[in-house]
C-alpha cells in the first residue's frame, strides 16, 4: 500500500512539473493575464491528461521526464561543478556566501542594483557550471555552492558546519517541544524545509529562512495565545 501511495505521489510530481515546465515556455513567449494563466494552466492539465503523448502543440513529456530527472539530479550539477572549477572558472572564495547575505538582510530598496535571489541564483548556476539556461531557474546546491566557494576540502568543511547549524536549530525546537509544547515541532519544517531542498544554494535559503524567521518571531511574541501556549513553562501535551 506505501509503496502504491509513492507510486502515485511520483507519478503526480512529474506530472505537475511537466504542465509546470510548459506554463513557463509559453509565457515567456507571450503575453498573459492572471486569467489567462490560469486557464493556460487548466488547458494544459486537461490536454496531457487526454493526450498525454501529445508532440504536436507543446513538447514531448519523454522530454521533459528527462530534463526535470537531470534537473533533480543534485549529483549530476555538483559533478558539473567540479568539473568546470577550477579548470574553466576560478573559486569563488566565499563571494556566492557574501552575495547571499547582502540579498537576505539589505532590503531592495536600499539595494535596486540587485538583480534579486532567483536571478543571482540562476547567474551563479551558469558562472560554476559553465551550463547556460534559460526557462529555468536551478541552483548548484549546498555541496556544489560550497566546492565552488572552497574547493574539495574547504567545501566538505563549509557543508559540515552548515549541518552542525541546521542540527542545532533541529535540536532546540525538538528540546522546546519537549519541555513545553508539542506545537514547537510545527516550527521545524516551517524553518528549515527549504533548508534540505535540492538545488537550492545559499542565496534562496537564507532569504527564505530569514524571512520565515521573521514571520516566526511576530508571531511568538506578539501573539498573546501563541505567546501563552509555547513560551510559559508546564504547558506541555506530553503525559
Amino acid at each position: 500500500m506505501v509503496q502504491l501511495y509513492q507510486g502515485f505521489l511520483s507519478a503526480g510530481l512529474i506530472f505537475s512539473n511537466i504542465v509546470q515546465s510548459q506554463v513557463r515556455k509559453l509565457i515567456n513567449i507571450y503575453e498573459y493575464s492572471t486569467l489567462q494563466r490560469i486557464n493556460l494552466v487548466f488547458t494544459l492539465i486537461s490536454d496531457n491528461l487526454a493526450d498525454p503523448w501529445n508532440t504536436s502543440t507543446y513538447s514531448s513529456p519523454e522530454s521533459e521526464i528527462g530534463d526535470r530527472l537531470v534537473r533533480y539530479n543534485q549529483g549530476w550539477i555538483v559533478s558539473r561543478v567540479i568539473r568546470h572549477v577550477p579548470s574553466q572558472q576560478y573559486y569563488g572564495y566565499g563571494e556566492t556566501i557574501v552575495s547571499a547575505l547582502n540579498d537576505a538582510i539589505v532590503p531592495r530598496i536600499f539595494n535596486p542594483n540587485n538583480p534579486g535571489s532567483h536571478k543571482n541564483t540562476i547567474i551563479q548556476f551558469q558562472r560554476y557550471t559553465g551550463y547556460q539556461i534559460s526557462g529555468v531557474s536551478m541552483g548548484l546546491g549546498i555541496l556544489g555552492e560550497s566546492f565552488a566557494n572552497f574547493g574539495r576540502l574547504g567545501g566538505i568543511s563549509i557543508v559540515f558546519i552548515y549541518g552542525l547549524g541546521i542540527g542545532y536549530i533541529f535540536s532546540k525546537l525538538t528540546g522546546l517541544a519537549v519541555e513545553r509544547n508539542i506545537i514547537w515541532l510545527a516550527w521545524i519544517p516551517f524553518l528549515l524545509l527549504t533548508s534540505l531542498q535540492a538545488e537550492w544554494g545559499f542565496t534562496l535559503i537564507l532569504n527564505s529562512l530569514l524571512k520565515s524567521f521573521y514571520v516566526f518571531i511576530i508571531l511568538i511574541y506578539f501573539i498573546p495565545f501563541l505567546h501563552k501556549r509555547l513560551l510559559t513553562k508546564g504547558n506541555r501535551l506530553f503525559l
